[in-house]
C-alpha cells in the first residue's frame, strides 16, 4: 500500500507530525475530552481542511447546539470559510433518524448521504446520545464495527467526538482505529491544553502529552521538543577548528582565541554581574564580521536592549535595519516552552542564523507548565541547536555569593560544552566584578580568576600576574 496515498493530511499546525503523518482514510477514529477542551473546534477544522482539498465532507450533530449558533461561533476562526458551506462541506443533523429509526436507522442515514454527496469525511459531534438508543452492549458494539467497515468500503473517515466521561464500552482500543485525547487541565493559576493520541493503528504517532492552544488560527498543536530531538537522524558534532571571538582582547587570549564554532556556551552569574552585555558584545563581534546573528530574550524589550548596548559603545541599529541582526522577545509569563522552541529553530533556519544570543534561560522555566520538563528540554534544544550549526549562547542567573570562593554551577551545566562564570567580589568596601573559564570543550583555554570592567567604551578585561592552562 502506498501510506501517501491513503493519508488525509489536514494541515493542522502540528497536528499531523503527532498523528504520525495524517488520518488514513477508510479508518474510524475517536476524539475524547471534557467539555470545552476542543473537540468541535477541530472537527470543524478538519472538515474544512478536508473542503479546501477538494474534498466533501460531512458534519453530523446529534444531541448538540444548532447549526446556527455553531457556525456563528466558527466565523472568528481563520480557517473558516463560509462559500464552501453547502458545496464542499454539508452539516446534518442525524437526531431525528436515530430517535424514530433507531441505530439501524442512523446507520441508513448515513450511509445514504455519503454515497449522494461522494463525502470523504464524516464527523459525528455528540455520539454519546448513541448508545441510549441501543438495546445492549452487543448491539452498539457491533454499530462501531459497522461504522468501521462503511469507512473501509466507501474509503471514507469517520471522526467521532465524544465526551471524556464516556467509555465505549470500555473497549476503545478494539472498537476504533484510532484514540486521540483533548485534555484541559488546571495547574495552579492556569489553564492549560494539552493533545494526548493513545493509538493510532497503522502509523508511528508521537506518544505521550503535547502542548496545544486554540486561538484565531484554531488549534495549534506543539510536539514535545523531546521527541522531535529524539526522531533527529545522527549528526555528527561540528569538529571544525574555527573560533568564534568576543573581540574583548583578554577575554579572547583566556580562550585561545574565542569559543569553538558550532559549540553551546552558558554565561553563568548573578544578577548585574554583566552577563548580557557580554552577551550582546559576542552578537556585535559576529555583526562585523558578517554573521546574521539573533538575541532571544525574555526580560530586555527591544529599546531596553538597545539602550543598555548602546551604553557601552555598541550601535545595533544598523544591523537591525539591514535584517543582519533579528531581535525576539517574549515575556515569560503565560508562554508555552515548545511554542518558544518552534519560533527560536523557525528564525535561525528562515534568517540563516550564525550565532545565537538566548539571554535568560529562566525565561523557559517560568513558561514551563511542568517544572520537571526543564533538565530534559535544556538538553534538547542544546543538541538541536548544535544539529543546525550555530554558535549558541544562554545566560543563566546564579544566586548573590558574598565571597569568590562562594560558588555553585547551574541546574543545566551538564548541557552545555562551555561555561563562562561571572562573579563579585567585595574588597576595600568596593564590589569587584570577576571573570574565568570554568569549562571549554575541546581546547585549552586560561583557567585563572580576572578582574574586568563595564565601561562606556566597552568592556575590558585585565590581565593577570600569573597565568595558568586547561588542556583537555
Amino acid at each position: 500500500m502506498d501510506i501517501e496515498k491513503k493519508l488525509f493530511v489536514s494541515g493542522i499546525h502540528g497536528f499531523d507530525q503527532i498523528l504520525g503523518g495524517g488520518f488514513l482514510k477508510g479508518r474510524l477514529y475517536l476524539v475524547e475530552g471534557i467539555p470545552g477542551s476542543g473537540k468541535t473546534i477541530l472537527g470543524n477544522q478538519l472538515v474544512f481542511a478536508n473542503a479546501e482539498q477538494g474534498h466533501s465532507s460531512l458534519f453530523v450533530t446529534l444531541l448538540s447546539e444548532s447549526h446556527g449558533k455553531m457556525l456563528e461561533n466558527l466565523r472568528g476562526f481563520e480557517f473558516y470559510n463560509e462559500n464552501i458551506i453547502n458545496d464542499k462541506i454539508f452539516y446534518l443533523s442525524g437526531y431525528s433518524e436515530l430517535s424514530e429509526s433507531g441505530i439501524d436507522g442512523f446507520k441508513k442515514f448515513l450511509t445514504q448521504n455519503i454515497r449522494s454527496l461522494k463525502i470523504k469525511l464524516v464527523v459525528i459531534d455528540g455520539f454519546k446520545i448513541v448508545s441510549s438508543f441501543s438495546k445492549d452492549n452487543l448491539e452498539y458494539s457491533t454499530f462501531l464495527h459497522d461504522l468501521n467497515t462503511l469507512a473501509s468500503a466507501l474509503d471514507c473517515i469517520f471522526v467521532i467526538l465524544n465526551p471524556l466521561d464516556t467509555k465505549l464500552l470500555q473497549s476503545e482500543d478494539v472498537l476504533t482505529d484510532g484514540l486521540i485525547e483533548l485534555k484541559r487541565t488546571d495547574v495552579g493559576m492556569r489553564n492549560v491544553r494539552e493533545i494526548h493520541v493513545h493509538k493510532m493503528r497503522g502509523m508511528k504517532h508521537f506518544e505521550g502529552r503535547h502542548e496545544l492552544s486554540i486561538s484565531r488560527n484554531g488549534i495549534r498543536v506543539f510536539p514535545r521538543i523531546e521527541l522531535l530531538v529524539a526522531k533527529l537522524k545522527p549528526f555528527l558534532p561540528n569538529l571544525t577548528e574555527e573560533k568564534k571571538s568576543f573581540g574583548i582582547k583578554n577575554l579572547d587570549e583566556m580562550l585561545k582565541g574565542g569559543i569553538l564554532a558550532g559549540s553551546v556556551t552558558s554565561l553563568f552569574g548573578p544578577p548585574g554581574s554583566g552577563k548580557t552585555l557580554i552577551g550582546l558584545k559576542f552578537l556585535h563581534e559576529g555583526l562585523l564580521a558578517g554573521e546574521n546573528s539573533l538575541y532571544f530574550g525574555f526580560y530586555e524589550t527591544r529599546d531596553q536592549m538597545l539602550s543598555k548596548a548602546n551604553g557601552i559603545g555598541l550601535n545595533f541599529e544598523p544591523f537591525i535595519n539591514s535584517g543582519q541582526l533579528q531581535f525576539e522577545w517574549y515575556p515569560p509569563t503565560e508562554q508555552l516552552i515548545d511554542e518558544l522552541f518552534e519560533k527560536l529553530v523557525n528564525v535561525i533556519e528562515e534568517k540563516k542564523i550564525s550565532r545565537v544570543f538566548i539571554d535568560g534561560i529562566e525565561g523557559f522555566k517560568f513558561s514551563a507548565v511542568f517544572i520537571d520538563r526543564l533538565p530534559r528540554f535544556v538538553a534538547s534544544l542544546t543538541i538541536k541547536l548544535r544539529s543546525m550549526g550555530v554558535t549558541a549562547f544562554f545566560s543563566e542567573e546564579a544566586r548573590m555569593p558574598s565571597m569568590v570562593k562562594d560558588y555553585h554551577l547551574g541546574e543545566y551545566s551538564a548541557a552545555f560544552e562551555n561555561i563562562i562564570y561571572l562573579r563579585y567580589m567585595e574588597s576595600d568596601f568596593h564590589v569587584r566584578r570577576l571573570i574565568n573559564i570554568y569549562k571549554v570543550r575541546a581546547s585549552s583555554y586560561d583557567i585563572s580568576i580576572h578582574e574586568f570592567h563595564i565601561q562606556n567604551q566597552g568592556i575590558v578585561v585585565e590581565e593577570k600576574s600569573y597565568k595558568q592552562d586547561a588542556t583537555p
